[in-house]
């Protein structure tokens, strides 16, 4: 009984001992494929068998190709910048209308400033806005940001007079003096396809204005 315990705990060990060399192997193979070796080096520096370890390398190669394409991105939007004696990072890509870069990202296209502030390891959850302390819009410097919601943004950009509205707005498409007049012609009775046709804009725009979901800072 005594000789019969020993030899299941002798052989107990013994697959512990195994199963730990197996596994310091698979974390061997992993590392290497990681690093870029192939499948082939990765067999014959492991003495691990190709079909065992295609299953075992499916999800290091994912993230294989995630440190690549991360490596690309990295090279590509730092190639874009070129730091002011402010210290801004500015960036000389795309610049869009408002004047902040554009860049793609992880294969998604978005502002460069966001795609730089995640560059550097930052987190930037969804839904959230990123600020620029410096109120410089091509600067994507990640210490000149600060993380807020779509209304901090707004008021910070109101108590920094870039808050554009009505007219001096870039995507405005209508005058002041046109908003008014579709407001009188509304309050006179007159129909909202009328108007549309008489002034030349949208139905859509005429209706926002007169129901004042649009231009309410005009009287």
């Amino acid at each position: 009984m005594i000789r019969d315990q020993s030899y299941r705990e002798a052989k107990a060990i013994v697959r512990a001992v195994d199963r730990a060399r197996a596994a310091e192997r698979v974390d061997e193979a992993r590392l290497l494929y990681l690093s870029g070796k192939s499948l082939r080096a990765v067999e014959a520096a492991t003495g691990v068998g190709r079909e065992t370890l295609r299953p075992i390398l499916r999800a290091a190669g994912e993230a294989r190709g995630r440190l690549d394409h991360q490596g690309s991105d990295r090279e590509r939007l730092l190639a874009n910048i070129h730091e002011d004696d402010s210290g801004c990072w500015l960036w000389t890509g795309q610049i869009n209308n408002m004047g902040y870069g554009m860049a793609c990202y992880g294969r998604r296209r978005m502002a460069a400033h966001r795609a730089i502030y995640m560059l550097f390891g930052n987190e930037l959850a969804a839904g959230m806005d990123l600020c620029h302390r410096c109120d410089n819009p091509p600067c994507v410097n990640p210490a000149h940001m600060f993380v807020g919601t779509r209304a901090d943004n707004m008021q910070d950009a109101r108590r920094k007079g870039r808050l554009r509205t009505g007219e001096a707005s870039p995507s405005a498409k209508l005058t002041e003096a046109t908003v008014r007049e579709i407001r009188r012609r509304h309050a006179a009775g007159i129909v909202q396809r009328r108007i549309a046709d008489d002034l030349g804009v949208t139905f859509q725009t005429v209706n926002s204005v007169a129901l004042r979901r649009t231009w309410r800072s005009v009287a």
